[in-house]
This record gives C-alpha cells, structure tokens and sequence, in this order.
C-alpha cells in the first residue's frame, strides 16, 4: 500500500509541477518573420535511393514538401561530388533558392568552412536558408540551421538493449564507416553501448571503422569486417552505420548466417531472413517541419535544432525470434527515454520546465520545440505535459551525449 501510495504521489507531484509553471511562463506568440518568401527548394545529396540510407530518406523528404507544397518548385540533385559541392550549393544560391537541405555528413564543411571566393556560402547568398543534415551541434550565422546531433541517439540505444538481449554470445558488433569525432557518430555508437550494458553489463561490443579512402562505399571492406568478427570474434549481431559499405555488412552476416540491425531506412529487404530491425531516420519529418516553421513566421537562424528522428523498424520475418518481453521492455524503455528530455536518466521538473516553456507552440511558434511533441503532432498541448506527468520519478540508465570521441576500441 506505501508503495502504491508513493507512486500516486509522485504522478500528482507531476501534474501539479506542470500546473505552476505553465500558468507562471510567460505565454508570448510573437514570431520573427523570415525576410523572403519560400517558393523554391533544392535537395543536394551525396548518393541516390539505392544508398537505401541517408540519400533515399532524404530524397522520400524533398518529395514529400512537393506533395504538401505543390506550388513549390523542389529540384533534388543526387549523387553529388565530393570534389564539386562547393560550387553545386553555390549554383542554388546563384538560382534565387529561397531554402537547400545539404543532407550528409560530407556537406558539413560547405556550409561552415569553406568559401566562394572570400566568403562562406551562407555569407554569400543570404537570403536562402541553408538547413545541414546533421549538423555540428551549432549554427553561427542567421541563415543557417543545423539538424543536432542526438537525432538518432534513442533509436541506438534501444538497438544496443535488444542486440544485448537477443545475443546469445554475448559478443555483438558496430561497424561504423568513420566516426569523424568528435561527431554525431561517436554520439551513436556510445549510446549503442550504453543501451547494451543496461541489460548485459558483461557483453562486449567489439568497435569497428571501415576507414580507407572510401569509408562509406566500400562494400567489399564492410563484408570483410563483418565477416571478420562473426569469425574470430564470435559475434552474432552486427549494427552497421556505413552506408553501402554497410551493405556489404548486410552481406556478410547473411553469408554467415548471423543477425543484423540495419540504419537509417527499413533494410529488410536486403537480407529477409537475418535483418532484425533497423534504427530509423524519419529525415522527411524534419524537412518538412522546417517548411512549416519558414512558413509560419518562424526565425530559424543561428539555430541547431535537436528532434529526435529515430525509431526501430518492424522485425518482420525474425518477429517470431523476439520473446514478448524483450518487446515489452523496449516499449517501456522508449516510453521513458523520449520524455526525458535533458538525457539524465530521471523524469524530474526539469523536463517539466522545458515542455512547458514550448506549451501551446507548433511550427513557425518562436517557442516552437519539436523534443516536446511526443506524439508528434505538431501542437504542443495537454497530451504532450501529460507523459511526463505519467512517468514523473522514474528512473532509469541515462541515453548517452558524448560525441567528443568514439567509443574505446574493443580487444
């Protein structure tokens, strides 16, 4: 009875919390006006939909602001060059583009490093709106918005906790094409970690890069790694984050009939039989969220912008394999993990503070903060404050925000 009692006190201690501080915040709708209109958007990608990755969500997001905006005109421009990017953003500001999505970690320095000329792109066209997928965690200049680099860090976290479950060596595998660190990579692969040990402290997560000169479409090198590991290792799981490198992971766990997580979109049908899910990346939601913001009056400058994107896709064939309650505690787990919104393992009035602060906002609201709408949306209400108050006082392993440096490497 006590304990009954401590939870219900701890539910109404939530919703009394969520009481005071929205009634005491300062509700202000102003919005800041982008200075242009937003009728012509370019996508720039580094590869095309057979990447079944970053480049197909990507190109799924262009067409998807088509389809809701058929007015605009919206122009995707696939594999593009590592060698040319530079002046291939630059032909869209050259071409009056009120808004161009960069999507891959290649175009990071596009939009903050290098220059046209004596200037950096957003200095040189700024009145278009240049959005990087994803970003370094920062935006220095009134025309620039970064995707943060935590988008996926949720859905890593619970495939680490099912590959820890479902591993029955005790030995799982995370191939990575380049972690870039410090980057939103490292940020995964140690939240993969971490979601491992919450369940299996023992389990040991053998760390590997493809690196070379072609780290992300080297497909032979992801097979010989995967295949390396599965062999010498004992490894029974693999994650791979490479790309069409990590096809040729796909590749080899198939071959030797061992189990893995693919990334980004739905990789099932590249190997039926031992895909056991992949951690997705729902880019169309993103970019069509920031069309709405532009839309909507909102100022999206100097801005990186954090929203989790990520979520684990269907077990299709292997859905049998997966005991009830290995589903039930990654339901659970995700039902926390996604409300505590400062990542520090506990639902406290500090999540409470910040969903408040965005209470009443949507896209284009100068309060608008898409952490906080949890059942996505796009109206930040009652429902949203009302899963934290549900799970106000729980406690539970911290997702992980350490993008300073990779994992340490495995024996």
């Amino acid at each position: 009875m006590k304990s009954s009692l401590c939870v219900v006190n701890k539910k109404i201690a939530g919703i009394t919390a969520i009481i005071i501080i929205v009634t005491t915040i300062v509700m202000s709708g102003n919005l800041i006006v982008r200075g242009s209109p937003l009728k012509k958007v370019a996508l720039l990608v580094g590869g095309d939909e057979t990447d079944l990755g970053f480049s197909m969500m990507a190109i799924q997001g262009a067409q998807a602001i088509s389809a809701k905006y058929p007015s605009f005109t919206v122009t995707i421009e696939k594999s593009v060059p590592y060698a040319t990017q530079d002046n291939v953003a630059s032909s869209y500001g050259d071409a009056g583009y009120d808004l161009v999505f960069l999507v891959g970690g290649q175009f990071q320095t596009v939009l903050y490093t290098d220059t046209i000329g004596d200037q950096r792109i957003p200095d040189k066209y700024p009145n278009t709106t240049w959005v990087i997928v994803p970003g370094w965690g920062y935006s220095d200049k009134p025309n620039l918005v970064a995707l943060g680099p935590s988008f996926q860090v949720f859905g890593h976290y619970l495939a680490g906790m099912l590959a820890a479950k479902m591993s029955k060596t005790g030995a799982v595998g995370f191939i990575v094409g380049t972690w870039y660190a410090p980057s939103y990579l490292c940020m995964e692969g140690n939240a993969f970690i971490a979601g491992v040990h919450a369940v299996n402290p023992a389990a040991v997560v053998y760390t590997r890069e493809v690196g070379g000169f072609n780290p992300w479409g080297d497909f032979a090198a992801g097979k010989t790694i995967a295949e390396a590991l599965i062999d010498i290792n004992n490894v029974d799981i693999i994650v791979h984050v490479a790309d069409y490198s990590g096809q040729g992971v796909i590749t080899g766990c198939a071959g030797r009939d061992k189990t893995v997580i693919g990334c980004v979109a739905d990789q099932w049908s590249l190997a039926p039989n031992n895909m056991l899910t992949s951690i997705l990346m729902d880019t169309p939601k993103f970019m069509v969220m920031i069309v709405d913001c532009i839309l909507g009056g909102a100022f999206l400058g100097y801005k990186s912008i954090d929203i989790d994107l990520s979520a684990l896709a269907p077990f299709h064939n292997l859905n049998a394999s997966v005991p009830q309650d290995v589903k039930d505690l990654l339901a659970a787990t995700e039902a926390l993990i996604r409300i505590d919104v400062n990542f520090d393992g506990k639902i406290d009035i500090l999540d409470i503070a910040r969903a408040a602060r965005a209470f009443g906002s949507s896209p284009g609201n100068s309060r608008w903060d898409p952490m906080m709408d949890f059942n996505a949306d796009n109206n930040i209400n009652i429902l949203d404050l009302a899963r934290i108050a549900k799970g106000f006082g729980e406690t539970f392993t911290p997702v992980p925000l350490d993008n300073s440096q990779p994992p340490e490497r495995s024996p």
